[in-house]
């Protein structure tokens, strides 16, 4: 389906910031975007991309780094 995910990094005055992509589209867009407010989650990476669209990466769920399955919402395919 031609999408790409993917994780990214920036250093801001000695502090790494990390997160992960979903290209789509020709459209980046910031996998933390699609998580529904106070979900608890800080996604960090963005690892694999099913042909349906599931995403796998890691991330922060209140406090403890885990893995993550972000599944598209109906319609959003």
């Amino acid at each position: 389906r031609d999408e790409i995910v993917g994780s990214w990094s920036h250093y801001f005055d000695a502090e790494q910031v990390d997160g992960a992509f979903l290209y789509r589209d020709g459209t980046v867009v910031e996998l933390n975007t699609l998580l529904p407010e106070g979900s608890g989650w800080s996604i960090k990476t963005g690892e694999f991309i099913s042909d349906d669209g599931h995403i796998v990466g890691t991330g922060y769920h209140e406090g403890n780094y885990r893995w993550y399955l972000l599944t598209p919402a109906n319609g959003d395919r």
